[in-house]
């Protein structure tokens, strides 16, 4: 679903109004989203972990480090994906004329 979602980011990029320092930030959170998003799903599956995702989990758990791990980073790109999509939806405003 990130790969999906950075397509459609990377077509829709040049007709974003943001500055250029907001599209830096806003490039820089996408990538960090969906490799944390990778790699977190990694660990989580290599750790066994189920606190944060039960139906993937099922059967497994970890111990509270390990799930505390996994959930701070799924906490991270769930606050850095949504601060992107928000950008991405104010700068494809339409200006007035």
């Amino acid at each position: 679903m990130n790969g999906i979602f950075l397509v459609i980011a990377g077509i829709i990029w040049d007709e974003l109004r943001i500055s250029k320092s907001l599209g830096t930030i806003t490039f820089t959170t996408l990538i960090y989203g969906t490799y944390i998003n990778w790699l977190t799903t990694l660990f989580a599956a290599y750790l066994g972990t189920s606190k944060i995702t039960p139906v993937t989990g099922a059967g497994f758990h970890g111990t509270d480090v390990q799930e505390q791990f996994v959930t701070g980073g799924f906490i991270s790109v769930g606050l850095t994906m949504m601060f992107s999509l928000i950008v991405i939806i104010y700068g494809l405003r339409k200006v007035k004329v």
